[in-house]
């Protein structure tokens, strides 16, 4: 859909006729030497085209014998744009941000955005506030990280673009919007410090894409799908559950009690991933004292010695890893790798003072006390063999997972072998240490997640610390509590759904998206821990860390995280991503089509959360599913139970009503109507049927239901099934029988006893010889005839329901 030229000196690309996006003609440009260069100011490159691979190529020669090199390359419906930066002077040339694209224009139009540019949508990309907004007055500057994604809903067209390469510098994009003009500036960025490029030397930048879609969905998904072809990551050792509560309890009873839980409270659940407690467990919680392990008082078996026979009892365990930087202050960190320190350009190590009020996990002589940061240089070969040794260390104690966190990449730095990059450093320390770890090992990264850690870790978090706790005084955090509420952070459902949400089109391509820890017990209020169990229960792809003390929880929150138990496989999409953006709307739909070997069915999340933590919402949410929007063909009749409420809400033909209460949710479950007995839904899983019912089938000759359910043994709960009016149930005798009278269905709860881990049911029915809906007397109508007498003459026109 698109085609690609130089003109004048520029990039131009031009899309069909009357379609938006076009591109009238972007330049470059790039720091040298402290100066920035554009290639407007440049010498036009002599002749016509001077080749390329695949496509054409233009040279610009630049102050101090730089040459850039443009390649462009287009087919397929999009354009492929990179450049590469020449020495071809005598001397070190010193080269930092290099815009690959990079136009300006006070007349603005740089890139046509159709006749209603202020209905235009802006993906942003920016870790843990990932989102869609409006071009608006009230802002000039839009940003995002690896890709630029603009969707014009009058046309319905996405122009993407979007770096398909990431692994050697880091890339984003900035425009200028301004009413009237356009985009009066558009820079595609990619950044990787001061690099010092020798005589003769080249670098050669990341790779841009360009394309036009017809769906704005599509458009995410398919950049996705370019790096997984290209990185072709391995997502092997993920770690599904992990236990990691026990608030409040001390090292080494928390690991033991971690243990129990596993053995005991979750019996039958098969997990054996335990959360080590690393903060915990180094001396005075520093990072940096990764094999100094703190004592503790009564402890004869020692820290070491119990990871080791846990491990050999079939637990793993996941530790917290800062692999770039350590605390000076820790013991002898310093001093082992004063040699292997990153160093700024003057060749003095690089320190940072940590302040913030202090670590939050230090103890001791370093609870609230300003420490030292020392970084680590990845590419000098003592950092890998240090890091190895401590990695090998661990893998035999038994870690089989880690949170890699605070994964920032310093600018201004001078590595030890300045050939490589400051990314490329990184990924070479990630792929050491991965390589020390083991391939069964899960790496996770926290703060600094980036797409450009492809192939590197299997997981990234993909919110911000959601459903965490803190130390309670003397640690500097709240103080005299370890959870909050309605704060920007550790309990902002807002922030958690959106960011999931925008995720969606990563996972499983780039990394797992990971949503971090699951929280749910008292006093947290009881529709924040249902929303939570709602995402974590559908994001069955997610790793899901427990956080709650698992041994006192009362059985009715319990039995929320035993929602979303076993994990599952994908994760919700978003429906209305790009609708009601901001400023002023934000994301509320999330689906999941769900395909069983008995059934097919959808499940759909509707979510009304506070964007202002501090104003929470007081309005309850309303609106219609749309079936065709969903996904679902809208001239079938589908029945809907909604989870939380358990209720069957009815038979509907096109769309339905429905509303999710202030700071909470509702799940509905979605699955085409049959003509007789089927399931409607369970208690026993957020997703309701996949989890826990391996077969189900109707026999219509024996007008017999049978089916087998899974569960550990010793659970209980409950399957829900329609009846229709024609039937009735003829065994069961325990079974819960409850008519609809709006449409003279009848609910059916089964309750289930699982004495070993399946448990085979079967209702038998016959035909209901009768008349009769109800008693005379005790409605307006008592027959059959009457009833669809009375409900032709009491129809609301404007219902999508199926009665009759």
């Amino acid at each position: 859909m698109l085609s690609a030229l130089f003109q004048d000196g520029r990039i131009a690309w031009r899309t069909p006729a009357g379609k938006p996006f076009g591109s009238r003609g972007l330049s470059g440009s790039v720091v040298v030497d402290g100066h920035l260069v554009r290639l407007d100011d440049a010498r036009p490159p002599a002749g016509l085209d001077a080749g390329g691979e695949d496509g054409s190529a233009r040279e610009y020669h630049l102050p101090n014998g730089l040459v850039w090199r443009w390649n462009l390359r287009d087919g397929c419906g999009c354009i492929e744009l990179d450049a590469c930066l020449v020495n071809a002077g005598e001397r070190d040339v010193t080269v930092g941000e290099w815009n690959l694209l990079h136009g300006r224009s006070e007349s603005g139009g740089l890139i046509d955005l159709g006749p209603d540019a202020e209905q235009v949508r802006f993906f942003k990309w920016q870790p843990w506030n990932m989102g869609v907004e409006r071009l608006t007055s009230e802002r000039q500057q839009y940003d995002s990280a690896n890709l630029c994604h603009l969707f014009d809903p009058r046309s319905g067209l996405t122009a993407l673009m979007g770096f398909v390469t990431l692994d050697r510098m880091q890339t984003g994009h900035i425009l200028r919007y301004e009413t009237g003009r356009g985009i009066t500036e558009y820079r595609a960025t990619c950044w990787f410090g001061d690099y010092r490029l020798k005589p003769g030397a080249q670098l050669r930048s990341e790779t841009l894409r360009i394309g036009l879609r017809a769906d704005p969905y599509e458009a995410l998904e398919s950049w996705a799908d370019a790096l997984y072809a290209r990185y072709q990551p391995s997502f092997e050792g993920v770690a599904g559950v992990l236990i990691a509560g026990t608030p409040g309890m001390a090292w080494p009873e928390a690991l033991e009690e971690r243990a129990r839980i596993a053995k005991e409270t979750l019996r039958g659940f098969d997990l054996n991933l335990l959360y080590g407690g690393p903060h915990s467990l180094f001396k005075h919680g520093l990072p940096g004292n990764w094999l100094t392990f703190d004592t503790f008082e009564g402890d004869e078996e020692g820290s070491e010695a119990r990871l080791r026979r846990l491990h050999a009892e079939g637990f793993s365990f996941k530790f917290w890893f800062s692999p770039f930087w350590f605390f000076g202050e820790a013991e002898g960190t310093l001093e082992e790798n004063r040699e292997n320190l990153l160093k700024d350009a003057e060749g003095k190590p690089i320190k940072r003072e940590f302040k913030q009020g202090g670590w939050e996990f230090g103890r001791g002589p370093f609870t609230e006390k300003p420490l030292t940061q020392y970084f680590l240089d990845g590419t000098h070969p003592k950092t890998r063999a240090y890091l190895t040794r401590v990695f090998k260390t661990y893998r035999e104690m038994g870690m089989r997972a880690y949170m890699l966190d605070f994964l920032s990449i310093l600018p201004g730095a001078k590595p030890y072998d300045d050939t490589l990059l400051p990314l490329e450093a990184a990924r070479a320390m990630l792929l050491s240490i991965r390589e020390a770890a083991g391939p069964d090992t899960h790496f996770q990264t926290a703060v600094a997640s980036t797409p450009s850690f492809i192939g590197c870790v299997q997981a990234a978090r993909v919110g911000r610390d959601y459903g965490e706790s803190r130390p309670v005084h003397p640690m500097p955090n709240w103080r005299n509590a370890e959870l909050c509420l309605h704060d920007r952070h550790f309990a902002n459902a807002h922030s958690f759904v959106q960011n999931a949400a925008a995720s969606w089109f990563t996972n499983r391509k780039v990394f797992i998206n990971d949503l971090n820890v699951l929280r749910i017990d008292q006093p947290i209020p009881l529709e924040l821990a249902r929303l939570s169990s709602t995402l974590f229960g559908l994001s069955g792809d997610s790793p899901v860390a427990l956080g709650d003390s698992l041994g006192t929880l009362s059985p009715e929150r319990l039995r929320l995280i035993k929602l979303c138990l076993p994990r599952t496989e994908g994760i919700p999409v978003p429906v209305d991503l790009f609708d009601d953006v901001a400023p002023g709307g934000h994301c509320h739909i999330l689906k999941k089509a769900v395909a069983t070997d008995w059934d097919d069915y959808l499940l759909v999340a509707v979510f009304n959360t506070s964007p202002d933590n501090h104003v929470p919402v007081t309005e309850i949410y309303r609106t219609t599913l749309d079936f065709a929007r969903l996904g679902l063909d809208a001239s079938q009749p589908y029945r809907v139970y909604e989870f939380w409420n358990e209720e069957y809400l009815g038979t509907f033909r096109t769309a339905f009503a429905c509303s999710a209460p202030p700071d909470g949710c509702r799940l509905y479950r979605i699955a085409q109507a049959r003509e007789y007995p089927w399931l409607l839904a369970t208690d026993l899983h957020i997703e309701q049927g996949r989890a826990e019912i391996e077969s189900l089938v109707w026999d219509d000759a024996a007008c017999t239901l049978k089916g087998v359910a899974r569960r550990p043994a010793g659970e209980t709960g409950s399957l829900f099934f329609l009846l229709p009016r024609r039937l009735r149930m003829l065994n069961h005798p325990e079974a819960v029988t409850l008519k609809e009278v709006i449409d003279m269905q009848t609910v059916i709860r089964l309750p289930l006893v699982f004495r070993s881990d399946t448990e085979p049911f079967e209702l038998r029915f016959e035909v209901l010889d009768t008349p009769y809906v109800s008693r005379q007397g005790w409605l307006p109508y008592a027959t059959e005839s009457e009833w669809l007498a009375y409900v032709a003459e009491h129809r609301d026109p404007r219902s999508t329901r199926i009665i009759g």
